[in-house]
């Protein structure tokens, strides 16, 4: 059996990931075409759920959806339609959920 090419990512923080490591990033999708495809939580911030005090470049939740939205579509266009990808929940996906719990109409 032939060995899989994985490639990881993760700590992304949209929608404040450096242009520069996207685009590293992506290039890294183009040239390597991995078999899996990992984003290994924290891709989205969400520090607009956070409970801790607000950065002065603080995003909007509908600005930091939009990101990861335009993100993952230029993600998408790089990489091999057979690509496996896998989404691994971090610490900052999981303010989504806390907040989804508290206000199911979210």
């Amino acid at each position: 059996m032939k060995p899989k090419t994985v490639l990881v990512a993760g700590c992304l923080h949209i929608p404040y990931m450096d242009e520069d490591y996207e685009e590293w990033l992506l290039q890294q999708v183009r040239d390597t075409q991995p078999d899996v495809l990992v984003l290994n939580g924290d891709v989205i911030d969400g520090e607009s759920l956070s409970r801790f005090p607000k950065t002065h470049r603080y995003a909007a939740l509908e600005e930091e959806y939009e990101g990861m939205e335009a993100f993952l579509s230029r993600l998408l266009k790089v990489t091999d339609p057979n690509t496996e990808c896998v989404y691994l929940k971090g610490n900052h996906e999981h303010r989504h959920t806390r907040y989804m719990e508290i206000d199911p109409t979210f």
